[in-house]
């Protein structure tokens, strides 16, 4: 059977276990609901479950979208999807920011911005223009791939144990292009660019 209970301002729906038990499934309270959570919620919608599959969100649309909006338009916004393995603290997000003004009768252009958290810090690591272009410790790629590292390091594209990748060495950190297992052939620019 299902039962409604009101106390401590809080508006309460739920089911019947027995006849002095009861699951207190939707909580709703100062205009935040609760679903699952066991004491007050602490959002708009705030869901609390044990289960892998907190929810789902279903159409038979042949294109389904689901909109996190932000109703601030100006250049710069972000609106974010977080990931936190625990607390309400983000290990790393996705985020659209608007580079352009948002509201109806702007161009409306927007940049995917990916974020992680390194030692508590969180940060930009990887952007997709608007125009396509991606940059890597970067966020404005002049190329259709941009690559930057401030520290010596580089990239690697490897096919088995067969390697091509860009490395800097030394500490003027000149470039280096090496090809084959693991470095049949080296290229290399010195500070005259030679």
């Amino acid at each position: 059977r299902g039962i409604i209970g009101y106390g401590s301002n809080i508006l309460s729906l739920g089911t019947r276990q027995s006849s002095t038990n009861y699951f207190s499934t939707v909580k709703i309270t100062s205009g935040l609901v609760g679903i699952g959570t066991s004491g007050s919620p602490s959002y708009k919608l705030h869901v609390d479950t044990s289960a892998n599959i907190p929810a789902v969100f279903g159409s038979s649309a042949s294109d389904t979208y689901l909109y996190i909006r932000n109703a601030n338009a100006t250049t710069g916004t972000k609106t974010y999807l977080a990931f936190a393995p625990a607390n309400d603290i983000h290990g790393a997000a996705i985020a659209a920011e608007a580079m352009e003004d948002f509201s109806t009768t702007a161009n409306r252009t927007a940049d995917l911005v990916f974020e992680t958290r390194n030692n508590g810090t969180i940060a930009e690591r990887m952007r997709i223009k608007a125009a396509g272009n991606i940059g890597i410790n970067t966020d404005s790629p002049a190329s259709d791939l941009f690559v930057a590292n401030s520290t010596a390091g580089g990239w690697r594209i490897s096919h088995g144990s067969t390697n091509l990748y860009v490395k800097y060495q030394g500490s003027s950190y000149s470039p280096q292009l090496y090809a084959g297992e693991p470095q049949g052939m080296v290229i290399s620019v010195d500070s005259s660019n030679t």
